[in-house]
Protein backbone atom coordinates (compact mmCIF):
# COMPACT_ATOMS: atom_id res chain seq x y z
CA UNK A 1 0.00 0.00 0.00
CA UNK A 2 1.06 3.81 -0.86
CA UNK A 3 1.92 5.88 1.82
CA UNK A 4 -1.23 8.05 2.87
CA UNK A 5 -1.88 11.34 2.70
CA UNK A 6 -0.31 12.51 5.70
CA UNK A 7 2.91 11.01 5.03
CA UNK A 8 2.73 12.60 1.88
CA UNK A 9 2.22 16.12 2.87
CA UNK A 10 4.50 16.61 6.30
CA UNK A 11 6.91 18.84 4.19
CA UNK A 12 4.46 20.70 2.40
CA UNK A 13 3.98 24.35 3.72
CA UNK A 14 1.49 25.04 5.82
CA UNK A 15 -2.03 26.31 3.69
CA UNK A 16 -2.22 29.98 3.12
CA UNK A 17 -5.30 29.74 4.23
CA UNK A 18 -4.14 29.61 7.38
CA UNK A 19 -1.38 32.01 7.24
CA UNK A 20 -4.43 34.48 6.55
CA UNK A 21 -6.84 33.62 9.05
CA UNK A 22 -4.01 33.53 11.65
CA UNK A 23 -3.53 37.48 10.84
CA UNK A 24 -7.94 38.00 10.28
CA UNK A 25 -7.41 36.72 14.33
CA UNK A 26 -5.39 39.62 15.01
CA UNK A 27 -4.55 37.49 18.21
CA UNK A 28 -3.03 34.06 19.89
CA UNK A 29 -5.46 32.11 21.78
CA UNK A 30 -6.49 28.32 21.23
CA UNK A 31 -7.17 26.35 18.12
CA UNK A 32 -8.61 23.35 16.58
CA UNK A 33 -7.26 21.62 13.61
CA UNK A 34 -9.22 19.42 11.95
CA UNK A 35 -7.43 16.58 9.92
CA UNK A 36 -4.40 17.65 11.39
CA UNK A 37 -2.33 14.78 9.29
CA UNK A 38 1.23 15.41 9.08
CA UNK A 39 0.53 18.39 11.23
CA UNK A 40 1.64 20.92 8.71
CA UNK A 41 -0.41 23.97 9.71
CA UNK A 42 -0.48 22.76 13.18
CA UNK A 43 2.99 23.94 13.72
CA UNK A 44 2.67 27.29 12.09
CA UNK A 45 -0.26 27.64 14.67
CA UNK A 46 2.08 27.17 17.07
CA UNK A 47 5.33 28.71 15.93
CA UNK A 48 2.53 32.12 15.95
CA UNK A 49 1.62 31.98 19.67
CA UNK A 50 -1.23 29.53 19.94
CA UNK A 51 -2.38 26.50 21.95
CA UNK A 52 -3.05 23.73 19.69
CA UNK A 53 -5.35 20.76 19.30
CA UNK A 54 -5.13 18.80 16.57
CA UNK A 55 -7.18 15.80 15.61
CA UNK A 56 -7.02 13.30 12.76
CA UNK A 57 -8.10 9.40 12.42
CA UNK A 58 -4.54 8.65 11.04
CA UNK A 59 -2.35 7.43 13.86
CA UNK A 60 0.54 9.17 12.00
CA UNK A 61 -0.37 12.29 13.90
CA UNK A 62 0.96 11.11 17.05
CA UNK A 63 4.29 10.41 15.22
CA UNK A 64 3.92 13.91 14.21
CA UNK A 65 3.68 15.40 17.49
CA UNK A 66 6.34 13.39 18.85
CA UNK A 67 8.82 15.08 16.31
CA UNK A 68 7.52 18.20 17.49
CA UNK A 69 7.52 17.84 21.19
CA UNK A 70 5.15 21.37 22.11
CA UNK A 71 3.57 21.85 25.36
CA UNK A 72 1.46 23.47 23.54
CA UNK A 73 -0.08 20.86 21.03
CA UNK A 74 -2.35 18.63 21.74
CA UNK A 75 -3.44 15.81 20.15
CA UNK A 76 -6.09 13.19 19.17
CA UNK A 77 -6.47 10.02 16.78
CA UNK A 78 -10.32 10.42 15.94
CA UNK A 79 -12.39 11.82 13.06
CA UNK A 80 -14.57 14.77 13.08
CA UNK A 81 -17.80 13.04 13.26
CA UNK A 82 -16.30 11.83 16.46
CA UNK A 83 -15.01 14.82 18.13
CA UNK A 84 -16.58 16.17 21.26
CA UNK A 85 -15.98 20.19 21.50
CA UNK A 86 -15.04 20.69 25.11
CA UNK A 87 -13.59 23.93 24.93
CA UNK A 88 -13.81 27.51 23.06
CA UNK A 89 -11.27 28.40 20.41
CA UNK A 90 -9.97 31.35 18.69
CA UNK A 91 -9.33 29.69 15.60
CA UNK A 92 -10.70 26.16 13.59
CA UNK A 93 -9.29 25.37 10.41
CA UNK A 94 -10.10 22.19 8.45
CA UNK A 95 -8.09 22.23 5.48
CA UNK A 96 -9.11 19.81 2.33
CA UNK A 97 -10.44 17.92 4.95
CA UNK A 98 -14.53 18.29 5.34
CA UNK A 99 -14.77 17.18 2.44
CA UNK A 100 -13.90 13.46 2.98
CA UNK A 101 -16.99 13.45 5.28
CA UNK A 102 -20.41 12.32 3.67
CA UNK A 103 -22.68 15.24 3.30
CA UNK A 104 -25.26 14.53 6.25
CA UNK A 105 -21.95 14.50 8.79
CA UNK A 106 -20.18 17.64 7.43
CA UNK A 107 -23.60 19.30 7.24
CA UNK A 108 -23.76 18.51 11.02
CA UNK A 109 -20.52 19.20 11.84
CA UNK A 110 -20.09 22.57 10.37
CA UNK A 111 -22.73 23.91 13.36
CA UNK A 112 -20.37 22.38 15.80
CA UNK A 113 -17.34 24.23 14.47
CA UNK A 114 -19.16 27.38 14.71
CA UNK A 115 -20.58 26.71 18.29
CA UNK A 116 -16.89 25.83 19.44
CA UNK A 117 -15.66 29.50 18.52
CA UNK A 118 -15.22 32.41 21.13
CA UNK A 119 -16.91 35.89 20.76
CA UNK A 120 -14.88 36.92 17.43
CA UNK A 121 -13.44 33.63 16.84
CA UNK A 122 -12.52 32.76 13.39
CA UNK A 123 -13.50 29.76 11.31
CA UNK A 124 -11.15 28.83 8.12
CA UNK A 125 -12.54 26.07 5.94
CA UNK A 126 -12.44 23.99 2.54
CA UNK A 127 -15.18 22.60 0.09
CA UNK A 128 -14.75 20.40 -3.06
CA UNK A 129 -17.71 21.85 -5.50
CA UNK A 130 -19.43 20.09 -7.82
CA UNK A 131 -17.09 20.37 -10.69
CA UNK A 132 -14.46 18.66 -9.04
CA UNK A 133 -13.03 15.39 -10.78
CA UNK A 134 -14.12 13.72 -7.45
CA UNK A 135 -17.75 14.79 -7.68
CA UNK A 136 -19.08 11.48 -8.35
CA UNK A 137 -17.84 9.93 -5.16
CA UNK A 138 -20.90 8.99 -2.99
CA UNK A 139 -19.18 9.39 0.09
CA UNK A 140 -17.93 12.56 -0.34
CA UNK A 141 -19.33 15.83 0.10
CA UNK A 142 -19.72 18.81 -3.25
CA UNK A 143 -21.22 21.57 -2.72
CA UNK A 144 -22.75 24.62 -5.09
CA UNK A 145 -21.41 28.36 -4.26
CA UNK A 146 -25.00 28.85 -2.90
CA UNK A 147 -24.87 25.96 -1.14
CA UNK A 148 -21.18 27.40 0.97
CA UNK A 149 -22.60 31.09 0.76
CA UNK A 150 -25.97 29.77 3.37
CA UNK A 151 -23.65 27.87 5.64
CA UNK A 152 -22.16 30.94 6.32
CA UNK A 153 -24.68 33.56 6.03
CA UNK A 154 -25.06 33.56 9.90
CA UNK A 155 -21.22 34.98 9.91
CA UNK A 156 -19.11 37.46 9.10
CA UNK A 157 -17.79 36.22 5.40
CA UNK A 158 -13.58 37.43 5.31
CA UNK A 159 -13.20 35.85 2.83
CA UNK A 160 -15.10 33.91 0.03
CA UNK A 161 -13.20 32.47 -2.74
CA UNK A 162 -14.00 29.82 -5.78
CA UNK A 163 -11.28 28.29 -7.35
CA UNK A 164 -12.02 25.88 -10.51
CA UNK A 165 -8.56 24.33 -12.11
CA UNK A 166 -6.59 21.66 -13.62
CA UNK A 167 -3.49 20.64 -11.05
CA UNK A 168 -2.43 17.39 -9.52
CA UNK A 169 -2.91 15.56 -6.07
CA UNK A 170 0.01 14.97 -3.63
CA UNK A 171 0.58 11.69 -5.43
CA UNK A 172 1.17 13.80 -9.06
CA UNK A 173 -1.67 12.63 -10.68
CA UNK A 174 -3.95 15.15 -12.60
CA UNK A 175 -7.14 15.91 -11.05
CA UNK A 176 -9.66 19.24 -11.72
CA UNK A 177 -9.95 21.18 -8.76
CA UNK A 178 -12.80 22.85 -7.65
CA UNK A 179 -12.69 24.42 -4.23
CA UNK A 180 -14.07 26.71 -2.09
CA UNK A 181 -11.90 28.71 0.54
CA UNK A 182 -13.69 30.36 3.42
CA UNK A 183 -12.81 32.43 6.40
CA UNK A 184 -15.47 34.01 8.51
CA UNK A 185 -15.37 35.27 11.98
CA UNK A 186 -18.68 35.08 14.60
Amino acid sequence: MGKSYSELSKDIKPDALVRRAIKVLGRTGNALDVGAGSLRNTKLMLESGFEVTAIDKDPIILEAAKEIQNSDLFVEVLGMADYEFKKKYDLIISINVLPFLDKDTLLNSIPKMKDALVDDGVLAVTFFGVRDDWADKEDMSFFIREEVEELFSDMNVIMFSEEDYDGEIIQKIPKHWHIFRIIAKT
